[in-house]
């Protein structure tokens, strides 16, 4: 709820201040997007993906609906 708020008042200022905090924050989130990324990528482990569809498409197709 103090984000919100925080954000309304940043974007009550002004507009171009506002654009500018929304870029800010959108950067912050790709960075912490890559980070996550980077993160889990370390802990990838193909062995867990066998077997990836032991019943093949036909169990996706049974499973989907």
């Amino acid at each position: 709820m103090l984000v919100i708020v925080f954000v309304t008042i940043v974007l009550s200022i002004g507009v171009k201040q506002g654009a500018r905090f929304n870029a800010l924050m959108v950067g912050i989130k790709l960075i912490v997007i890559a980070i996550f990324i980077v993160v889990a990528s370390m802990n990838f482990k193909i062995e867990n993906w066998h077997p990836f569809l032991p019943f093949g498409w036909q169990g996706v197709a049974n499973g989907a609906p």
